[in-house]
């Protein structure tokens, strides 16, 4: 169990991100949306070495993350990530005195290179962990090949959903989703593609699709981590078709789980707006 521990502001909902796996093996992720929640943990957490910020959500919570972060922890090291493209928000970070960019695409070669420099132990080892892995690529198995393709479309499939572009996302989870290989390494992609799909329909307006899918991804994977926010996105769906009732009753789900977070919190927003 890594010893040091890294605050990642993102929308949490990419859990088995390749990039964010390969940090977890030298540092332990601590997730948070937003910046009231990101301090909290700061206070809680003091052996926090670094946070990375995601600013390319199309959301307010990554820069508000980075203000509160600055304003309490000034000396706090701070990588974000961003699309080159999201000149205005890199030029606005900078403000903030950040430590590192990691441009998306994003690689764990490239993130762990960085974050390398602020973790206080294991540097070197981290390092060589990073080249060996790049030599022996070529002696993967055919496993091995094959988890490698999918989590390299599932990457692709996050990218084009962080840049807006929701028919190539959908596209790809719903490849990815309809994968019929069904070894441990691979279902936990598969699983989660239903979810992310849903989040793409949401995003084209197609509720009723996205509904019928996230309700699948709750029958396929009962315990994910996801459960809650698939509940809340189906709250999402309903409350864009305009039936209260059912939205409100997911909302109410979502809190019925765990009702001290921020997503709770949210749940609880969207169930006094509706009840109004």
């Amino acid at each position: 169990m890594p010893d040091s521990s890294v605050l990642m502001v993102d929308d949490t909902t990419s859990l088995i991100s390749p990039w964010k796996s390969d940090v977890a093996k030298y540092a332990n992720i601590i997730s948070v949306v937003g910046g009231i929640e990101a301090l909290a943990r700061l206070r809680e957490n003091p052996n926090i070495c670094c946070a990375i910020i995601n600013l390319s959500l199309k959301r307010v919570n990554g820069m508000d993350a980075l203000i509160k972060i600055r304003e309490k922890y000034p000396k706090l090291p701070v990588i974000i990530l961003a699309s080159l493209e999201d000149k205005a928000i890199i030029q606005n970070a900078l403000n903030y005195s950040i430590q590192d960019l990691v441009p998306f695409p994003i690689t764990s070669e490239s993130l762990i290179e960085k974050l390398s420099k602020f973790l206080p132990q294991k540097t070197e080892p981290l390092k060589d962990k990073v080249s060996e892995k790049k030599e022996n690529n070529n002696s993967k198995t055919t496993e091995d090949t094959e988890l490698s393709g999918l989590k390299a479309k599932y990457y692709e499939a996050q990218s084009a959903f962080a840049n807006s572009d929701f028919d190539k996302a959908l596209k790809l989870f719903l490849e990815i989703a309809s994968e019929k290989i069904l070894k441990d390494s691979h279902l936990k992609y598969v699983e989660e593609s239903y979810y992310q799909a849903g989040r793409c329909y949401i995003k084209k307006g197609d509720y009723n699709s996205a509904i019928e899918i996230l309700k699948q991804f709750l029958t396929k994977a009962p315990k994910s981590l996801l459960t809650r926010q698939a509940l809340f996105q189906i709250g999402t769906a309903y409350e864009y078709m305009g039936d209260k009732t059912k939205a409100i009753n997911f909302y109410t789900k979502v809190i019925s789980l765990q009702d001290t977070d921020s997503l709770a919190s949210q749940a609880k927003k969207q169930i006094k707006k509706l009840s109004c």
